[in-house]
């Protein structure tokens, strides 16, 4: 997606893999010439996926940021996120950014590049591929904005097939997604026609209707005549979803790799059948990149606390009870573990005495002794609160690793926006991240900043 100032960290790693594995290809086959290509998907019409940023201001506190054009949520049916232009707003919105985050050798170079290419005026796509050559100069990498008629007459064909053939093409889907089901959770669903329609500034998904095709949420219909008008004189009315897009590129390109995130994987699986439908052949699929950062600040208090980054990979609020449960020498929690035991177990051995004088009085057991687990209890959470506030320096420092480690209880790369990275260590952060990046290991890797 062409997210605000580049969107999510892992928009930085996928490009990275794209570039690496291309280089990679381009050595080892000498008779073929690799290129990585930037598929834009400007044409979605989900503004609240792409109009945010997360990132840490000055004091090292966790903000998402939300740039509203002219002020509005995106409410509804909105034009293709791509086409969106920056308005006046933009630059109060990025001014907010950008005296939130701190001052450094780098700022100025970093933020005039950013607000060279992000400013009122230019589309969301326009912005967000200029960004990118600036990052990735002499990469090689080639930007393709699918939403253009030239291309669209091109594919053409595809949504001919689809218009004249549905709902054949998710059928194919749901026998592919029963059959994986088996072992693993679809990813996408189809719908009867896998495309939509822009009609007034809206991107509508095509409904089959009463020997018509209808615009969901409205009551406009195409009758068939129409439908093949369009695709001959207006071929850039029609978008592609998630299914029929990954047939859109390879239909253009001669894709010998889509470097795709774990979402992706997964849903291409479900795709093999509608590829072989549209006699294109099935692209490896080959796992991005995926990493958190780890700065030298928090590398330290990791060493300090004797804590690793799994650690932090679970709810805040866990991870702040796990540290300071176990801040305290005498190990607070195992001597509440221990009362409890011999609470239950003087319970259990007055049970025979009590038997042996009025049975009645057995029903009383469990009463008395919950509302001394109860009130034990009680105790435990005011010691562990008490811990806590005593302990306050100490757990503010593990709150901050939080922020950046596993920020809105995410992981970084899906969170975390690039600009707070080059804001602190410089645009060679790039280089940096890139180098220490491997492409092949496929796990979760630590890059060290």
């Amino acid at each position: 997606q062409t997210g605000i100032f580049l969107g999510p960290l892992y928009t930085i790693y996928k490009t990275i893999t794209a570039i690496k594995l291309s280089n990679e290809l381009n050595k080892r086959f000498t008779d073929k010439y690799f290129i990585p290509v930037f598929w834009m998907e400007g044409e979605d019409h989900d503004l609240n996926e792409a109009n945010s940023i997360s990132i840490l201001n000055s004091e090292n506190k966790l903000y998402k940021h939300q740039y509203l054009p002219s002020g509005k949520e995106g409410e509804g049916n909105i034009e293709a996120v791509g086409e969106i232009i920056l308005d006046f707003l933009f630059n109060d919105y990025a001014d907010t950014i950008f005296s939130s985050i701190s001052k450094t050798e780098f700022s100025g170079k970093v933020q005039s590049i950013f607000s060279e290419n992000y400013k009122d005026g230019k589309t969301f796509s326009t912005s967000f591929a200029s960004l990118m050559n600036n990052l990735f100069p002499n990469s090689g990498l080639v930007f393709i904005y699918p939403n253009d008629k030239r291309l669209k007459k091109i594919l053409t064909p595809v949504f001919r097939k689809e218009l004249e053939t549905y709902p054949y093409t998710s059928q194919l889907i749901i026998e592919q997604s029963a059959e994986i089901e088996k072992q693993f959770h679809a990813q996408i669903k189809p719908r009867s026609i896998n495309l939509f329609f822009f009609h007034n500034s809206g991107r509508y998904a095509l409904e089959p209707s009463t020997e018509k095709i209808s615009l969901k949420g409205t009551r406009i219909q195409i009758s068939n005549e129409e439908i093949n008008s369009l695709l001959q004189n207006s071929p850039e009315s029609f978008s592609p979803n998630v299914v029929l897009r990954p047939i859109c590129q390879d239909s253009l390109l001669p894709t010998v790799a889509y470097v795709a995130g774990p979402s992706e994987i997964a849903y291409f699986a479900q795709l093999k059948p509608v590829y072989k439908y549209f006699g294109l052949t099935f692209p490896i699929i080959f796992p991005r990149a995926s990493a958190t950062i780890i700065e030298s600040r928090i590398k330290k208090i990791l060493e300090k606390f004797q804590l690793d980054v799994i650690d932090f990979f679970q709810q805040k609020e866990k991870v702040i009870r796990k540290f300071s449960e176990n801040l305290t020498d005498n190990n607070l929690k195992e001597e509440f573990v221990k009362f409890e035991q011999s609470i239950n177990l003087s319970f259990d051995t007055l049970v025979p005495s009590l038997q042996s004088i009025d049975s009645t009085l057995i029903g009383s057991v469990d009463t008395s002794k919950n509302k001394i687990l109860y009130q034990l209890n009680s105790l435990k959470e005011r010691s562990f609160t008490a811990l806590q506030k005593k302990n306050q320096t100490s757990i503010q420092q593990i709150e901050k690793v939080i922020d950046i480690l596993f920020p809105f209880e995410n992981f970084q790369e899906r969170e975390i926006n690039i600009l707070y990275f080059l804001n602190k260590y410089g645009l060679d952060a790039i280089e940096k991240i890139s180098n220490e990046l491997s492409i092949t290991s496929f796990e979760h890797q630590l890059i060290s900043l």
